[in-house]
């Protein structure tokens, strides 16, 4: 073995998981040497790897490397396609995600050095950021890992080319057209000139800021989260009371579960600060927040579950539907009984069996003097706009005889005199 692998063997080696582990193998060097390290590792193992596909000019030749690569190793490659784009950001967004995916759940290795970490800084400070963006690569952020950070560009590929790993150097790392291309091959060298190995001394303030940024990550970290299935909740009282280098780290968590590992931009963290006291926002990538009750809720309408199907709610049983649980009861009237809220009072005749069911657009339910849309029933009621498709509607006899934790319709409602009725009581699920 010669003496530049060792020494990328003996420092990368112990940052790679245990168990089963999937290459991000482009075909460069630095994929490269990161899959012979995997597969070098003591004790040994399980390691395959994944060719993800552009569509850019030079894939057919990455392609080619990648599979060179993977069959001097011996281990298996898979490809992935992503849709073309020229955006170096949704290049890396479409890459990740299907990385992420295909991976199904293992650690995913990439070829990250040390002149990455340095040359993402630059980029992130043009751009502007805060301390994470400055931070440049975290090692570890699931699933993704990146045991070569320790090391510059040159001794890795040192190693890649002693090891005569079968690598290729993509042209698009080099495209002026790219903002970090010209970072890498402009304005990183006139900066070595004026303060000679930048990268290290850039690398060691990304060091220092993440640890300051950790123990705000912390802090931002002890407000508890509510996640849903398309939906996280944020307690507003943790936006109201904390200071802004916080709650925009609680909002970036947010973004993170409903979408990870993207934590938003800066304008979508304003946003989301701005539901507190003002109106629903759409955020980057479809995403809406708004206010609901104690919380701002971060949803994802295109990721909202199908309404469910309809289905039968007989007195005595407990049926779950959409985002509530409903049970229904008989018992003895009471002159409490009412007609709006969480347990409503229906007559017996309404009965025996109700049918339960998402509402329809336009649908109205039957109101003293008239009727009223099940939309303005249900917003009156304090439903979300975006549970409202899934919201259990009650029909009784082929008429709607209520809207759940909303209002009884008029002529469901017990009579007076009855001594019995049918008691909806209806429970969030979120």
């Amino acid at each position: 073995m010669s003496e530049a692998a060792a020494h990328i063997l003996s420092g990368a080696a112990p940052r790679v998981p245990a168990g089963r582990v999937v290459v991000a193998l482009s075909g460069g060097p630095d994929s490269a040497v990161v899959a012979w390290v995997a597969c070098h590792t003591d004790p040994p193992r399980e390691v395959s790897a994944i060719f993800v596909d552009h569509g850019w000019p030079a894939s057919g030749e990455m392609r080619t490397a990648a599979k060179s690569v993977a069959e001097a190793l011996d281990i298996e490659l898979r490809e992935v396609w992503v849709e073309r784009t020229d955006s170096e950001t949704g290049a890396r967004v479409a890459r990740l995600d299907v990385l992420a995916e295909a991976a199904r759940g293992a650690p995913v290795l990439t070829g990250h050095h040390r002149d990455d970490l340095a040359e993402t800084m630059v980029v992130n400070l043009l751009r502007g950021t805060g301390a994470t963006g400055l931070s440049g690569i975290p090692e570890r952020r699931e699933p993704f890992v990146r045991p070569l950070l320790g090391f510059t560009r040159a001794e890795v590929r040192a190693a890649a080319e002693e090891l005569a790993l079968p690598f290729a150097d993509d042209p698009a790392n080099v495209d002026p057209r790219h903002l970090r291309s010209r970072v890498r091959t402009e304005v990183m060298p006139s900066l070595d000139a004026l303060a000679p190995d930048v990268a290290a001394r850039l690398a060691r303030t990304a060091a220092l800021v993440a640890t300051d940024d950790a123990v705000l990550e912390e802090i931002a970290a002890s407000f508890p989260l509510e996640r849903e299935p398309a939906a996280v909740r944020i307690p507003v009282g943790a936006l109201v009371t904390q200071p802004r280098a916080v709650t925009a780290r609680i909002v970036r968590r947010a973004l993170r579960l409903l979408h990870p590992p993207y934590p938003g931009t800066s304008a979508d963290v304003a946003r989301v600060l701005g539901a507190v006291a003002g109106p629903p926002s759409e955020l980057t990538g479809g995403l809406r927040a708004e206010r609901e009750g104690a919380s701002v809720v971060v949803s994802d309408p295109a990721a909202a579950p199908a309404p469910p199907a309809p289905t039968t709610l007989r007195a005595g049983a407990t049926v779950v539907f959409g985002p509530c649980v409903l049970r229904l009861q008989q018992r003895e009237a009471s002159s409490a009984d009412v007609r709006f809220g969480r347990r409503l009072a229906l007559s017996v005749d309404a009965g025996p069996d109700l049918r339960v069911r998402p509402a329809v657009s336009g649908e109205r339910i039957d109101i003293r003097g008239g009727s009223k849309l099940l939309r303005d029933a249900m917003a009156e009621a304090g439903v979300p706009r975006r549970l409202r498709p899934s919201w259990p509607v009650i029909e009784g006899r082929g008429r709607i005889a209520a809207v759940a934790g909303a209002r009884v319709a008029e002529w469901a409602r017990p009579p007076a005199a009855t001594r019995t009725v049918l008691e909806l009581i209806t429970e969030r699920t979120s």
